[in-house]
């Protein structure tokens, strides 16, 4: 069947008479952004087509209860956007939409309440902040120390990344009250030109917060021969509020004076929890 003769099909099976559907059928069309290729089988449609058009037809049936289930893996950024437009528009109608999803953002720029399953059982119901941060801090979420898979064929490769205290000794779990040193440890295997790292900080739930580089601290050397480096950066006490976060590592080189052509960006990141630690009984407004 065709992308039209689905959603025809789909919205009779949904309970739509064929007067309703045709008068939705455009609005469902151009929401899903398949215009061009509605009338092409949907076998030669990509997942992502398929999910997108699925979708649509979903959401413009009005229902009481919207069960979604990890929609927003596929689509692209602008598809995604309209997707949680159309289910926050639908939780402020009075629709009951469940939103099972490992996508933290989302969940928790559209959900008011969360449900942590753990193998089909309840572990935590409750405001979505409070559960978001149950499952960040699950157990497995958080490791002081990162090891990475020698890469030798690369040009330089990361080994270790580490969330250390003031001391040194690698910890996940910091106070507001106290620095937080992530550690990157890397290997260069061929001499490399004009190399930089990059340390991006991000909140558990997924939005990115920061990022910066060793060039900000002083000029790396121009040639940085083969070995063992490694680099730390610091984040001052009373920064970061309680929650979870986490650092991703990017290594830039240039390879033969071509700038940024080298990049070894690894998806692996160092997850630490910071908890209020901070007294304030004593508090008093400033001037």
């Amino acid at each position: 069947l065709t992308g039209r003769e689905n959603v025809k099909l789909n919205g009779a099976v949904l309970g739509l008479s064929r007067r309703e559907i045709e008068s939705r059928f455009d609005e469902i069309v151009e929401f899903a952004g398949i215009e061009e290729f509605i009338d092409t089988p949907v076998k030669r449609y990509s997942s992502g087509m398929f999910m997108r058009l699925a979708f649509s037809v979903a959401a413009h049936l009005d229902p009481d209860i919207l069960v979604v289930d990890e929609v927003l893996a596929v689509g692209d950024a602008e598809f995604q956007r309209k997707c949680l437009g159309k289910l926050d528009h639908a939780s402020k109608e009075g629709r009951t939409v469940f939103f099972v999803s490992h996508n933290m953002a989302a969940v928790a720029q559209l959900c008011e309440r969360g449900i942590l399953l753990e193998e089909g059982r309840i572990v935590e119901d409750g405001p979505i902040g409070a559960v978001v941060d149950t499952y960040l801090r699950s157990a497995g979420a958080h490791d002081a120390e990162v090891h990475f898979e020698a890469d030798p064929d690369a040009d330089a490769a990361f080994v270790r990344l580490a969330t250390l205290r003031a001391d040194g000794s690698p910890s996940a779990r910091f106070g507001t009250d106290e620095p937080i040193t992530c550690e990157i440890e890397f290997e260069v295997y061929r001499p490399i030109r004009q190399d930089h790292i990059w340390l991006r900080l991000y909140q558990g739930t997924g939005l990115l917060l920061n990022f910066t580089t060793d060039e900000e601290r002083g000029s790396p050397p121009e040639l940085r021969e083969p070995g063992r480096y490694v680099a730390r950066f610091t984040i001052p006490s009373r920064l970061l509020n309680e929650g979870a976060y986490r650092f991703r590592v990017q290594l830039l080189h240039s390879i033969a004076g071509v700038r940024n052509f080298g990049i070894r960006d690894d998806r692996r990141s160092a997850v630490f929890q910071v908890e209020d630690t901070l007294d304030y009984g004593d508090a008093t407004l400033g001037p």
